[in-house]
């Protein structure tokens, strides 16, 4: 068992140390120098949010996940008041609402998804506040949430609806675990 748990620090630690040199993005769950937490739902612990298939090509919607693996991770990046979420799948890809449209045009319903982090994008700045709950920081309006009333690991995608229509389920928000 040691000489297991050996190995697996040995490659999380050259993973970490020498994947950013061979042009690996990916970061193995808690080694290195970035802090990455499960961003999870505060009623079911055992939800995350997580880009789709773990993949993080533009524009990749987001959808709740099991927590399981490294998947899930996320990595806040401060920018003023707001918060941009990079994922743990890849650092330069960050959680977005919608595709780029303008901010006053996303509508109840709108997909939260991955993009290239871009501080001065406001559909990346976030802010997370009490309860949990995680607003855009120029549409304090929409929260973050998935789609329903029950959360559906692995098909429920990640939404944007207006704070004061949230059941009393979905108004509890997302806590780091």
């Amino acid at each position: 068992m040691k000489l297991f748990s050996a190995l697996v620090v040995t490659f999380a630690t050259w993973i970490g140390l020498f994947g950013p040199l061979l042009g690996a993005n990916v970061v193995a769950c808690g080694v290195g120098d970035d802090d990455y937490f499960n961003l999870a739902w505060q009623h079911q612990l055992q939800t995350c949010i997580e880009p789709m298939g773990g993949q993080t090509n533009n524009g990749q919607s987001l959808v709740l996940s099991d927590c399981a693996d490294c998947l899930n991770g996320w990595r806040l990046e401060t920018s003023g008041n707001a918060k941009l979420f990079h994922t743990s799948v890849d650092r330069d890809q960050c959680m977005q609402a919608g595709h780029g449209e303008p901010i006053e045009t996303l509508v109840d319903g709108s997909k939260m998804r991955i993009y290239p982090c871009d501080a001065t994008n406001s559909l990346q700045r976030f802010v997370w506040g009490d309860p949990g709950l995680l607003k855009l920081e120029e549409r304090d309006d929409l929260c973050v949430v998935f789609l329903g009333v029950v959360a559906n690991v692995g098909s429920d995608p990640i939404i944007l609806v207006k704070c004061d229509d949230l059941d009393a389920n979905r108004a509890q928000g997302w806590t780091s675990t």
